[in-house]
């Protein structure tokens, strides 16, 4: 039964919710609470694409693209307008990027 379970569209729909009711509150000011709902779902997206790299560590144009990413989620998150359709595309997107990446010929990481 556990390969019905759709996890990009669980995230999807969770981020939306999460990002339109404004579930998380702040009670006292402290570094970086303004737009916390978006920055948690940022974190949590992230979380839930980089679940089987915990352990990879990206450099040079890897990290900077990987930073641009995260940045843009946040921005997107705070600024334009998104459906839970919206999130479940991009995170489809990023993991058939993966999956392409990982099956490259090493040829192209080695320039």
């Amino acid at each position: 039964m556990e390969e019905d379970i759709n996890d990009v569209k669980i995230h999807s729909y969770l981020a939306f919710w999460f990002l339109r009711k404004k579930v998380l509150q702040v009670l006292s000011d402290f570094n970086e609470c303004e737009r916390i709902n978006e920055r948690f779902v940022a974190f949590m997206l992230t979380d839930f694409l980089l679940r089987d790299w915990a352990s990879t560590k990206l450099f040079g144009d890897a990290r900077n693209q990987f930073n641009d990413f995260t940045r843009t989620l946040y921005y997107t998150f705070s600024y334009r307008d998104f459906t839970a359709q919206g999130i479940e595309l991009v995170l489809l997107s990023f993991l058939a990027g993966v999956a392409i990446g990982e099956n490259l010929p090493t040829k192209y990481f080695n320039e």
